[in-house]
């Protein structure tokens, strides 16, 4: 049975937007209330379009049937948040401003009406109950932790002060983080998403395995031994604690190489190395197996929690068979086509 949960949630969001875009609509010159308005519908969109696109778009992404609308709604969330940024350089008193901000509202209210009219209704007929219920979880979980963040942040009034004050982030680690987010956009327009049944064979052998060597793309010498460590509602990204003096521990773009336990599945995976600053997922993942390699404690200065966001992967399965391993063992020969499959693509 089917679980609308994830879509009404979404067309929740939609009409509490149509409301403040109507309100913001209504305000006249460079007033508080217009600020105070705007600084609101900024934090709700950013907030929605982050959790949506790893609650919905990261699993449509996956289904072959679904892949073209996701790619086609990821590029307008791209649109609105160039217009947010826009908006914050522009005077509020001006034609000009409000000229902008019809502009942004027209895109953004077609948005909304073609994935409630078109995608969203796609997405119900093609997808599973179960797939629906963990992303109704996903977006539920993520929406407030986004709007958290976003609100213990003081409103800025230009996009360069909204850079000087990215809170905990600093303005270069938030501009990596927004220049990720293009190299994603970017990535997932030209890249097929994974088939699921690889996708999912991977993740399963990675968690029963979790070690990756991983080197910077940059750097010289030999990739670096990490354990990594894995959140089920999270198949963008992996984690890992090191030193900072580590080779990897400076962050960047980096390739990760993964062989699982029983050699059923070989993958090499490109993301990029940034520092995770949310002391929520770094409480999460220490325990004991972590301090063991760390004995100061998780609050030593010298220790770095990394996140490893992906952007691709290119993923080997190795599944021969009971005749496969009777032809290792005689000498006969093993056609490649029934040895297992080979993926590229998002994970």
């Amino acid at each position: 049975m089917a679980d609308a949960r994830i879509f009404e949630d979404l067309k929740s969001d939609h009409d509490r937007h149509r409301k403040m875009l109507a309100q913001l609509g209504e305000t006249q010159g460079d007033s508080p209330e217009r600020r105070e308005l705007f600084e609101d519908l900024r934090r709700e969109l950013q907030a929605h379009a982050a959790a949506e696109e790893e609650a919905l778009y990261a699993t449509m992404l996956a289904c072959p049937d679904l892949r073209d609308e996701a790619r086609h709604s990821v590029s307008e969330h791209k649109e609105i948040d160039d217009y947010l940024g826009e908006l914050l350089d522009i005077d509020m008193s001006s034609g000009a401003w409000l000229m902008k901000f019809k502009d942004m509202r027209h895109r953004y209210l077609h948005h909304i009406d073609e994935e409630e009219e078109e995608m969203f209704p796609s997405a119900a007929k093609t997808l599973s109950g179960e797939a629906e219920k963990k992303m109704a979880q996903t977006f539920e979980k993520r929406k407030p932790k986004e709007l958290a963040m976003r609100r213990n942040r003081s409103p800025a009034t230009t996009r360069s002060e909204f850079l000087r004050r990215a809170g905990p982030l600093g303005p270069s680690q938030f501009r990596e983080r927004q220049a990720h987010r293009r190299r994603w956009i970017y990535a997932i327009r030209r890249r097929p998403a994974m088939e699921t049944h690889v996708r999912d064979k991977f993740w399963k052998a990675f968690a029963a395995s979790p070690l990756m060597m991983i080197k910077l793309d940059a750097a010289h010498g030999h990739a670096e031994p990490m354990t990594a460590l894995l959140d089920r509602d999270a198949h963008h990204a992996v984690w890992f604690f090191c030193k900072r003096d580590n080779r990897i521990g400076q962050g960047g773009r980096a390739m990760g190489q993964v062989i699982t336990k029983g050699h059923d599945v070989f993958a090499c995976i490109a993301g990029t190395l940034v520092e995770e600053t949310d002391a929520a997922v770094r409480d999460r993942h220490w325990s004991n197996a972590v301090e063991a390699w760390f004995p100061h404690g998780k609050s030593d200065p010298s220790i770095v929690m990394l996140r490893f966001e992906i952007d691709d992967a290119e993923v080997w399965t190795s599944d021969i068979g009971i005749t496969g391993l009777f032809k290792l063992a005689t000498g006969g020969t093993i056609d490649p086509s029934r040895a297992g499959e080979h993926e590229v693509g998002a994970v």
